[in-house]
Protein backbone atom coordinates (compact mmCIF):
# COMPACT_ATOMS: atom_id res chain seq x y z
CA UNK A 1 0.00 0.00 0.00
CA UNK A 2 1.33 3.22 -0.97
CA UNK A 3 1.50 5.86 1.74
CA UNK A 4 2.16 9.72 1.46
CA UNK A 5 4.38 11.32 3.80
CA UNK A 6 3.33 14.44 5.67
CA UNK A 7 6.69 15.03 7.30
CA UNK A 8 10.38 13.86 6.61
CA UNK A 9 10.63 10.16 6.83
CA UNK A 10 13.39 9.03 9.25
CA UNK A 11 15.60 5.30 8.84
CA UNK A 12 15.19 4.30 12.16
CA UNK A 13 18.06 1.30 11.17
CA UNK A 14 20.68 4.06 10.56
CA UNK A 15 23.86 4.59 12.51
CA UNK A 16 22.12 7.54 13.95
CA UNK A 17 19.60 6.64 16.14
CA UNK A 18 16.44 9.01 15.72
CA UNK A 19 14.70 7.43 19.27
CA UNK A 20 15.77 7.11 22.62
CA UNK A 21 15.44 3.36 22.86
CA UNK A 22 17.39 1.42 20.64
CA UNK A 23 19.56 -0.64 21.88
CA UNK A 24 23.42 -0.53 20.29
CA UNK A 25 23.88 -2.12 17.18
CA UNK A 26 25.74 -1.75 14.37
CA UNK A 27 24.30 -0.54 11.14
CA UNK A 28 24.50 -2.42 7.77
CA UNK A 29 24.11 -1.71 4.04
CA UNK A 30 23.83 -4.58 1.25
CA UNK A 31 23.68 -3.21 -2.47
CA UNK A 32 22.21 -5.77 -4.82
CA UNK A 33 21.74 -5.78 -8.16
CA UNK A 34 18.46 -7.49 -10.09
CA UNK A 35 17.77 -7.99 -13.77
CA UNK A 36 14.88 -4.88 -13.61
CA UNK A 37 16.64 -2.97 -11.01
CA UNK A 38 18.72 -2.55 -7.62
CA UNK A 39 18.26 -2.23 -3.89
CA UNK A 40 19.88 -1.23 -0.74
CA UNK A 41 19.09 -3.19 2.41
CA UNK A 42 19.53 -1.63 5.67
CA UNK A 43 19.89 -3.96 8.66
CA UNK A 44 21.29 -4.06 12.49
CA UNK A 45 23.91 -6.61 13.35
CA UNK A 46 25.58 -6.84 16.43
CA UNK A 47 22.39 -6.53 18.45
CA UNK A 48 23.78 -8.82 21.55
CA UNK A 49 23.71 -6.25 23.66
CA UNK A 50 20.46 -5.59 23.11
CA UNK A 51 19.63 -9.46 24.08
CA UNK A 52 21.16 -9.05 26.57
CA UNK A 53 19.37 -6.09 28.05
CA UNK A 54 16.15 -7.62 26.91
CA UNK A 55 17.14 -10.99 29.13
CA UNK A 56 17.60 -8.59 32.08
CA UNK A 57 14.74 -7.12 31.30
CA UNK A 58 12.17 -10.12 31.08
CA UNK A 59 14.20 -11.31 34.47
CA UNK A 60 13.23 -8.42 36.18
CA UNK A 61 9.50 -8.85 35.04
CA UNK A 62 9.17 -11.78 35.88
CA UNK A 63 10.33 -10.81 39.46
CA UNK A 64 8.09 -8.62 39.88
CA UNK A 65 4.61 -10.97 38.81
CA UNK A 66 5.82 -13.53 41.25
CA UNK A 67 5.43 -10.17 43.44
CA UNK A 68 2.62 -8.45 42.04
CA UNK A 69 0.24 -11.37 41.59
CA UNK A 70 -0.01 -13.30 45.70
CA UNK A 71 0.47 -9.91 47.05
CA UNK A 72 -3.11 -8.47 45.13
CA UNK A 73 -4.48 -11.84 45.46
CA UNK A 74 -3.83 -11.42 49.40
CA UNK A 75 -4.72 -7.85 49.21
CA UNK A 76 -8.20 -9.02 47.62
CA UNK A 77 -9.29 -11.73 50.73
CA UNK A 78 -8.13 -9.10 53.14
CA UNK A 79 -11.02 -8.24 55.68
CA UNK A 80 -10.31 -4.46 55.86
CA UNK A 81 -8.27 -1.96 54.17
CA UNK A 82 -7.91 -3.11 51.06
CA UNK A 83 -6.80 -0.14 49.37
CA UNK A 84 -4.67 0.33 51.58
CA UNK A 85 -2.80 -3.46 51.19
CA UNK A 86 -3.37 -3.06 47.51
CA UNK A 87 -1.23 0.26 47.25
CA UNK A 88 2.28 -1.46 47.26
CA UNK A 89 1.63 -3.80 44.35
CA UNK A 90 -0.36 -1.72 42.27
CA UNK A 91 2.29 0.97 42.27
CA UNK A 92 4.64 -2.23 41.36
CA UNK A 93 2.45 -3.28 38.77
CA UNK A 94 2.96 0.23 36.95
CA UNK A 95 6.30 -0.31 36.80
CA UNK A 96 6.21 -3.63 34.85
CA UNK A 97 3.83 -1.97 32.43
CA UNK A 98 6.55 0.89 31.89
CA UNK A 99 8.99 -1.99 31.86
CA UNK A 100 7.18 -4.14 29.63
CA UNK A 101 6.38 -1.57 27.17
CA UNK A 102 9.73 -0.27 27.11
CA UNK A 103 11.18 -3.80 26.37
CA UNK A 104 8.46 -3.77 23.21
CA UNK A 105 9.60 -0.13 21.79
CA UNK A 106 13.43 -1.38 22.11
CA UNK A 107 12.27 -4.71 19.58
CA UNK A 108 10.71 -2.05 17.76
CA UNK A 109 13.47 0.04 17.07
CA UNK A 110 16.36 -2.38 17.56
CA UNK A 111 15.01 -4.97 14.93
CA UNK A 112 13.93 -3.10 11.47
CA UNK A 113 15.46 -2.88 8.60
CA UNK A 114 15.16 -0.23 5.45
CA UNK A 115 15.49 -0.86 1.85
CA UNK A 116 15.38 1.24 -0.96
CA UNK A 117 14.70 0.14 -4.77
CA UNK A 118 14.64 0.91 -7.63
CA UNK A 119 12.47 -1.18 -9.63
CA UNK A 120 10.45 -1.33 -12.76
CA UNK A 121 9.64 1.69 -12.91
CA UNK A 122 8.99 2.74 -9.74
CA UNK A 123 11.49 4.01 -6.47
CA UNK A 124 10.05 2.50 -3.48
CA UNK A 125 11.16 2.85 -0.09
CA UNK A 126 10.16 0.18 2.45
CA UNK A 127 10.64 0.00 6.19
CA UNK A 128 9.92 -2.76 8.27
CA UNK A 129 10.05 -3.68 12.02
CA UNK A 130 8.55 -6.75 14.34
CA UNK A 131 5.63 -5.01 14.88
CA UNK A 132 4.30 -3.57 11.30
CA UNK A 133 5.65 -1.89 8.06
CA UNK A 134 5.23 0.94 6.15
CA UNK A 135 5.61 1.63 2.05
CA UNK A 136 6.32 4.65 -0.22
CA UNK A 137 6.40 4.47 -4.15
CA UNK A 138 7.31 7.11 -6.76
CA UNK A 139 7.60 6.86 -10.42
CA UNK A 140 10.80 7.06 -11.77
CA UNK A 141 9.62 9.70 -14.50
CA UNK A 142 7.87 11.90 -11.57
CA UNK A 143 11.02 13.64 -10.86
CA UNK A 144 12.43 11.76 -8.00
CA UNK A 145 16.00 12.88 -6.97
CA UNK A 146 18.41 10.90 -5.08
CA UNK A 147 21.68 12.68 -3.56
CA UNK A 148 24.11 12.84 -0.85
CA UNK A 149 23.92 15.10 1.48
CA UNK A 150 26.67 15.46 4.82
CA UNK A 151 25.88 14.77 8.01
CA UNK A 152 29.47 15.72 9.94
CA UNK A 153 32.79 13.78 10.42
CA UNK A 154 33.22 10.50 12.57
CA UNK A 155 35.59 9.56 15.39
CA UNK A 156 37.96 8.78 12.91
CA UNK A 157 38.04 11.66 10.43
CA UNK A 158 35.55 9.67 8.33
CA UNK A 159 33.35 12.10 6.38
CA UNK A 160 29.74 10.84 7.08
CA UNK A 161 26.50 11.31 5.09
CA UNK A 162 22.89 10.03 4.49
CA UNK A 163 20.69 9.83 1.62
CA UNK A 164 17.89 11.94 0.54
CA UNK A 165 15.30 11.07 -1.84
CA UNK A 166 12.81 14.23 -2.67
CA UNK A 167 10.21 13.26 -5.22
CA UNK A 168 8.87 16.43 -6.93
CA UNK A 169 6.70 18.33 -4.45
CA UNK A 170 7.18 15.16 -1.86
CA UNK A 171 8.58 15.21 1.26
CA UNK A 172 12.42 14.45 1.68
CA UNK A 173 12.69 10.83 2.96
CA UNK A 174 16.17 10.59 5.11
CA UNK A 175 17.94 7.47 4.83
CA UNK A 176 21.28 5.89 5.80
CA UNK A 177 22.26 8.72 8.02
CA UNK A 178 26.00 8.99 9.33
CA UNK A 179 26.63 6.29 7.04
CA UNK A 180 30.28 6.48 5.43
CA UNK A 181 30.20 8.85 2.71
CA UNK A 182 32.15 7.24 0.76
CA UNK A 183 29.82 4.03 0.84
CA UNK A 184 26.55 6.31 0.46
CA UNK A 185 28.20 8.28 -2.70
CA UNK A 186 28.62 4.83 -4.15
CA UNK A 187 24.51 3.74 -3.16
CA UNK A 188 23.15 6.71 -4.57
CA UNK A 189 25.32 6.27 -7.67
CA UNK A 190 23.93 2.78 -8.55
CA UNK A 191 20.53 4.28 -7.57
CA UNK A 192 20.34 7.27 -9.44
CA UNK A 193 21.94 5.78 -12.55
CA UNK A 194 19.31 3.41 -12.44
CA UNK A 195 16.49 6.02 -11.99
CA UNK A 196 18.04 7.62 -15.20
CA UNK A 197 17.89 4.52 -16.97
CA UNK A 198 13.87 4.04 -16.09
CA UNK A 199 13.29 7.16 -17.28
CA UNK A 200 14.85 6.72 -20.93
CA UNK A 201 13.07 3.64 -21.00
CA UNK A 202 9.52 5.49 -20.72
CA UNK A 203 10.48 7.92 -22.99
CA UNK A 204 11.27 5.21 -26.05
CA UNK A 205 8.19 3.67 -24.77
CA UNK A 206 6.04 6.58 -24.89
CA UNK A 207 7.84 7.91 -28.27
CA UNK A 208 7.33 4.67 -29.70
Amino acid sequence: MTELAAKPILDYAGPRSHGKVRLPAKSVLRLQHHDDGVSVLETLSGKGEAVAGLAFAGFILLYLACLIVPGVIWAMHAQNHVMQRLGPYLLLAGVWVLEAALSLVVIQRTWRRTALSVRDGRVVLEMSSPFGSRRWEWPCDAGAEIRVISTGVGPDSEPLAEVQVRPAGEVTARLFTDHGERELTRVAGELSRCVGMMREIEKEMGAA
